[in-house]
């Protein structure tokens, strides 16, 4: 999963890890700080402030995440959410400050966070 605002690339990783990559100067992009998932990163949304990253996974636990990115150096995990699936999709809903999952799985693939 891709994703990023202003000059941070946020990569979402099969590895397990959440990675802020500093595009300041494209031709030389630099790690700025990663942090363990614990599963493979399927989606990455921004709250508007972009202080919070929101990622869903394939964990068998904490298929939803929060994570406070507004140390880029030290990124810590605010909340988690264990649904009923693997989370593949997250859309961000401004107006109404929410956020929509969408799980695999086969009844209930659509979650609404608040």
């Amino acid at each position: 999963a891709v994703n990023g605002f202003g000059t941070t690339l946020f990569l979402g990783c099969a590895n397990s890890s959440l990675s802020a990559i500093n595009i300041t100067t494209p031709a030389t992009p630099t790690l700025t700080g990663t942090f363990a998932t614990g599963a493979a990163v399927n989606d990455i949304i921004f709250n508007p402030a972009n202080t919070l990253a929101f990622i869903g996974t394939s964990s068998a636990t904490l298929e939803f995440q929060a994570i406070d990115i507004s140390v880029l150096t030290a990124m810590s995990l605010r909340g988690s959410l264990n649904t009923v699936n693997t989370i593949n999709g997250l859309a961000y809903d401004t107006v109404r400050d929410k956020i929509i999952a969408v799980t695999s799985n086969t009844s209930g693939e659509l979650i609404i966070i608040q």
